[in-house]
This record gives C-alpha cells, sequence and structure tokens, in this order.
C-alpha cells in the first residue's frame, strides 16, 4: 500500500493518438516528490517524443515482437505509451520499489495492457539482480528508456552499470534517457562513467539552460541516447 501520507490522483494523459488513465501521487500533496510515483516533467515529456514518434530510427526494426525496458518506472506513463504507439512491442517496466511496481500493476489493468506489458524489480548497481532479471526474461530487450533517473550524482555509477549489464546481455540498441534537469557537474561524472563502462553518450536535444538546470518547467529538456562503443 502507499503510504498515508500521500494521496493518489488519476491523471488522464492525452497526447496525439494516446489516451491513458495514470493513477499518481497528487502534485502539491506533502510527500508526493518522495513517493517513487510522482510524475515528473520528463515523463509527460518522453512519453510524447515516443508517441509523436521522434524515436522511429531509433526503435530497432525487427520480425519478431520488440522488447522494450523502463528504468525506474515510478507511475508506469512511459512505459505504457510505448506499449500503445510501438507497434508489436512487450514492455518490462521495472523499479526498486514495490509500492512502485504495485502502482503500475494497476495502471497496466486500468489500461487494458496486460497482454503488452509487465513488471519487474530492478536495483540499480547490484549486478547480481540484474543478471538475475535478464535471465527470467522470455525475451531479449531491444530497447531501453528512462526519464529524470539522475536525481543526484551519486545514482549515476549505479544507474549505468546496470544499462551496461542489461546491453550486454540483450544486445540493446541504445538508452533512450530524458531529463527534465541536470547540473552540469553530473553531466561532467556522467561522462566519465560512460568511459569507465564503454558507453557513448549523444545529446538529441537540450533545451535546459545552465541558469536554469533546476528549473523543471516542461520547456526544459534534455534527451540523451547510450550505445555501447564497438
Amino acid at each position: 500500500k502507499l503510504s498515508k501520507s500521500v494521496e493518489l490522483i488519476l491523471f488522464r494523459y492525452q497526447c496525439w493518438l494516446v489516451d491513458l488513465k495514470i493513477l499518481c501521487a497528487e502534485d502539491d500533496h506533502p510527500g508526493a516528490l518522495q513517493s517513487g510515483v510522482f510524475l515528473w516533467p520528463a515523463a509527460n515529456a518522453l512519453g510524447g517524443y515516443i508517441a509523436a514518434g521522434d524515436f522511429d530510427d531509433i526503435i530497432p526494426s525487427t520480425e519478431t515482437r520488440i522488447s522494450i525496458l523502463e528504468l525506474g518506472a515510478g507511475a508506469g506513463l512511459v512505459g505504457l505509451t510505448a506499449a500503445k504507439v510501438i507497434d508489436n512491442s512487450k514492455v518490462i517496466l521495472t523499479d526498486r520499489d514495490q509500492v512502485s511496481l504495485d502502482l503500475i500493476n494497476e495502471n497496466i489493468n486500468l489500461n487494458g495492457l496486460e497482454r503488452d506489458c509487465s513488471t519487474a524489480q530492478l536495483i540499480w548497481g547490484d549486478s547480481k539482480d540484474s543478471l538475475r532479471m535478464c535471465s527470467n526474461l522470455s525475451e531479449k530487450i531491444d530497447l531501453i528508456i528512462g526519464s529524470d533517473l539522475i536525481y543526484s550524482v551519486d545514482v549515476v555509477s549505479d544507474l549505468m552499470t546496470t544499462v551496461k549489464i542489461l546491453m550486454a546481455q540483450n544486445k540493446a540498441s541504445a538508452f533512450i534517457l530524458c531529463s527534465s534537469f541536470r547540473h552540469p557537474d553530473t553531466t561532467v561524472f556522467l561522462d566519465k562513467v560512460c568511459k569507465s563502462n564503454n558507453l557513448e553518450r549523444n545529446v538529441l536535444r537540450n533545451t535546459i539552460s545552465c541558469d536554469g538546470c533546476d528549473d523543471e518547467s516542461a520547456d526544459n529538456v534534455l534527451i540523451e541516447t547510450f550505445v555501447p562503443l564497438l
């Protein structure tokens, strides 16, 4: 159960041809930001880009079902959007927090996506946990997605270690990360971690100004892809 200090609202997400109902933490309610099920701005932004087809050239073409994994899924908005708009897709929504996973399952059922979506617990930085989850998958992961995952420099190493393992085990083509805020020092450290994990970071879009690096408005967005270095 969610903490009694956090109240849920039913959010209607409509973007292009996507129409989803998402249970999430109420924005201005005490404890919402710490609940794990608050809808951060980058989730809305990344959902919109996926719905608009902006990543069609990144999504691998395959004759079999496309398997997508979302990291730190929270309430599940991005993963559910991907399941709605990407043809022949199977989406695994992951999170460390069991409360979040329970809520994601509610949102999956709420939108009738039980055949296309599933959930799994995943702890970043824990190599054994990543390998365990990979061994339990019925299909190899083709693409990894996430939004507003780097909320502190402290999570960078664990996050990118997990991304490296997932890519190595599944031959995933890319990791797409959308952020609504980023401190410049964090980006410097991120590049160092990527180098040590043999990953290449590419910026697709960046409208976050240096002065506004902590401004989480809808107009501030950083979209990056991470791919294995050959």
